[in-house]
């Protein structure tokens, strides 16, 4: 195992120095120009320029192996709607697989939240936090209902706001795998213990989408109050040597939500607690649940909303993906 590890890490060293901007590959015949190097150097992707349709796109550099085949599969089963990444094309050459999908235009969440927590740019309200879970929420029922995966790895990272209007857009599907191969699934990239639920990180065999669920939560929360959920620690706090060294207790005293009326603050805390619940049997007990209650604060919160100014931070969300798009697109041939 260690000499198959030392040797990929080698074969992507080498194939490194073929990606660097400017040059380009062909996948079946299409011919890309490498960008921009986005991944690690354990799991390459890049932004390359198609030069065939003169678009943007996304490359990933997959080993060939079992876990890349899963990874591929997963592409392969996303439905073709607004908000998921589409495979294009795909090629096997030496000792890689090569895959094209659609590139998602917007900043990764991460980015957007330091930026706010640096004060270069303005933190959404409690109306605005729940609209973005809410959307993300909607796209992974229906990756859990009609395209039968779990995503396995939402983290701000792995989200893209995108604008017009502003939503959340999955990527990164390498820790994906279908619900019928649950018990049998391969370990993909591996997920962020912080926003990972208890139960993946403990590797329990009974898994289902209420790990997807708790991520989500996980972000929203962060959105909520610019922190991460039992004291910095995350899906880590369902871990026994963590149990009785932390505050259990979620607390949402932010001023985003303190300025709400007390029974929506309530309605707020109720959702926030249940999908943050260490045990999964205490979250919501299925996507269709969580979303349902979502969509009930969702409305209750565009009613309050209603009477006040809401453009204001979508003013600046659009600036600030149209910057990023247009510096896509500005670096690209």
């Amino acid at each position: 195992m260690k000499n198959e590890f030392h040797s990929n890490t080698f074969r992507r060293l080498d194939a490194r120095e073929n990606c660097r901007p400017g040059r380009i590959i062909s996948i079946r015949k299409r011919r890309y120009r490498f960008v921009e190097e986005l991944g690690v150097w354990y799991r390459p992707r890049y932004r390359v320029f198609d030069l065939s349709s003169r678009r943007t796109r996304l490359l990933l550099q997959l080993n060939k192996n079992d876990v890349s085949q899963q990874h591929l599969q997963v592409l392969q089963r996303l439905p073709q709607c607004h908000g998921l990444p589409e495979i294009l094309d795909f090629e096997h050459q030496s000792d890689a697989l090569w895959v094209v999908t659609t590139w998602l235009n917007g900043i990764d969440l991460e980015h957007y939240l330091e930026l706010v927590r640096t004060g270069r740019t303005v933190a959404p309200s409690c109306y605005e936090s729940v609209r973005l879970v809410r959307g993300l929420a909607h796209g992974l029922l229906r990756l859990h209902q009609h395209a039968q995966l779990i995503h396995g790895d939402i983290k701000p990272k792995n989200l893209i706001l995108s604008r017009k209007p502003a939503h959340l857009a999955m990527i990164d599907f390498g820790s994906a795998w279908k619900i019928a191969d649950t018990a049998t699934r391969l370990e993909g990239d591996g997920s962020q213990p912080v926003y990972a639920a208890p139960e993946l990180l403990n590797g329990d065999e009974r898994i289902d989408g209420r790990v997807d669920q708790f991520s989500a939560t996980c972000v929203l929360y962060q959105l909520l109050t610019g922190n991460v959920p039992y004291d910095g620690l995350g899906g880590q706090a369902g871990r026994l040597e963590f149990r009785d060294q932390i505050d259990m207790r979620i607390s949402l005293s932010s001023s985003a939500v303190q300025r709400l009326p007390r029974a929506i603050r309530q309605q707020v805390k109720d959702v926030v607690v249940r999908g943050l619940q260490l045990e999964p049997n205490e979250r919501f007990p299925t996507s269709n649940a969580w979303v349902d209650a979502l969509e009930t604060l969702y409305l209750e919160l565009r009613r309050h909303q209603a009477t006040n100014s809401t453009s204001t931070w979508e003013r600046w969300m659009d600036r600030l993906t149209a910057f990023y798009s247009w510096l896509s697109r500005k670096e690209s041939p």
